[in-house]
């Protein structure tokens, strides 16, 4: 809709703002209910790196694999592809794969099944309400761009000049479809767990906002083995 800000010369992606207001929201709601469960939050925040990277990594080798049609890399410049930021894929399958080792690398440390569900249930929350800035920063970005519609739901590009959204009249808002997804599933996990003991009820509300997530797919105008780019 609207993909870049400009500020003099200098030009802000939303794509870009997108993420790091997802972060930022993350890092503030599991820092508040690490108060509220006195727990060290920085055990939280050293964690971090390990699903970025993760991410990263795999999220970018199974794109690899999809868009090579190759198991390893065999030439640098197959590595360059893999490692390179610019113009980097990501495939959802290899975020999903990545996210859950690291969840259970985390987990596993922590003796107490109690604590593994305090944890489990930060990080549930943190999750979902950081998909709210994330959805409606890539709803404004040329990241996600959705399928033509005609529909009252469809969304018109605001910048025809330089979005790649002005192709099409309408198309489907995914990165709004990501904001509710992430807005419902945080407010049912709070009510399901408010005033409750801590019973793993986190790893029910990520596994459903993943399948929500995975289904939007089929609204995103790009290949349907679940790529998009930044």
């Amino acid at each position: 809709m609207y993909p870049i800000i400009s500020i003099g010369s200098f030009e802000l992606h939303m794509t870009g703002l997108a993420i790091i207001a997802g972060l930022v929201t993350f890092l503030i709601t599991a820092y508040i209910l690490s108060r509220q469960h006195k727990i060290q939050f920085i055990k939280l925040f050293y964690w971090l790196p390990l699903p970025l990277i993760l991410i990263y990594i795999l999220g970018s080798y199974s794109s690899f694999i999809i868009n090579q049609g190759k198991r390893l890399p065999i030439t640098i410049n197959d590595l360059t592809q893999i490692a390179s930021p610019y113009g980097y894929t990501f495939h959802f399958i290899g975020i999903i794969i990545a996210a859950a080792i690291s969840v259970w690398l985390f987990l596993r440390k922590i003796p107490s099944r109690h604590e593994r569900h305090v944890r489990i249930d930060i990080i549930a929350s943190s999750i979902t309400v950081a998909l709210v800035p994330l959805g409606l920063g890539l709803l404004m970005g040329d990241t996600l761009i959705g399928m033509p519609t005609e529909s009252r739901i469809g969304v018109e590009s605001l910048r025809p000049d330089i979005s790649a959204r002005s192709t099409y009249a309408k198309v489907y808002p995914i990165g709004l479809f990501i904001a509710i997804i992430g807005l419902v599933t945080f407010i049912a996990h709070n009510i399901k767990t408010h005033h409750k003991k801590p019973s793993g009820q986190g790893y029910l509300t990520l596994g459903v906002a993943t399948l929500l997530i995975g289904y939007t797919r089929i609204f995103v105008n790009t290949p349907k083995y679940l790529v998009f780019q930044v």
